[in-house]
């Protein structure tokens, strides 16, 4: 399952030498690694497996033993088993890995996933009491599944004894973003 496909996924990064995520991580052909160039003129340097627009670096692996979202949530999406643990819904999908917190970031993030050809966009993230702010979420989400992506998130994961339409908070409450909670 997944064949061809390529999500990107909007987190802290990834630990893509993991077992079960290492086949599957998404590679810019067009890019050069670590010769500080933008070899394919997309606007960023050394974007081999994505990139964090928090930081503005190439750097998206994950190498931290305490906080270990973004690697647990790749492997949801991609892994393969080979760490004899478990598999992900679309083993033989590849994984963009991006870095992003604030809608700005996002904004960025959500951008180059259309530019560099994701099918899929994961956002494990949630903004709540977004208010006006929920105008800016709709815009970069329908702006991207209309370039062709599918958005996708966890919600109801916070605020659990909040009244139902508050336990859902940006992006997750535009209507263009697939919501599983």
């Amino acid at each position: 399952v997944g064949e061809g496909v390529v999500i990107a996924s909007i987190d802290d990064g990834v630990n893509y030498a993991h077992a079960d995520l290492r086949s599957h991580v998404w590679r810019n052909d067009g890019e050069v690694a670590n010769n500080g160039r933008d070899d394919d003129g997309n606007g960023y340097a050394d974007d081999v497996h994505g990139y964090d627009f928090g930081l503005m670096t190439p750097e998206v692996r994950s190498t931290s033993t305490t906080v270990q979202h973004g690697t647990w949530t790749a492997g949801l999406m991609v892994a393969d088993g080979t760490g004899g643990v478990a598999s992900g819904i679309a083993p033989r999908a590849r994984l963009m890995v991006l870095r992003a917190s604030g809608p700005v970031a996002v904004a960025e993030a959500i951008q180059y996933a259309v530019a560099m050809g994701a099918d899929v966009v994961n956002m494990s993230f949630t903004y709540r009491s977004e208010g006006s702010r929920r105008a800016l979420w709709r815009m970069m989400a329908d702006h991207a599944a209309a370039a062709g992506l599918v958005l996708a998130g966890g919600a109801g994961n916070f605020q659990m004894t909040a009244t139902v339409p508050n336990q859902i908070g940006s992006p997750k409450d535009v209507p263009s973003v697939l919501v599983a909670g």
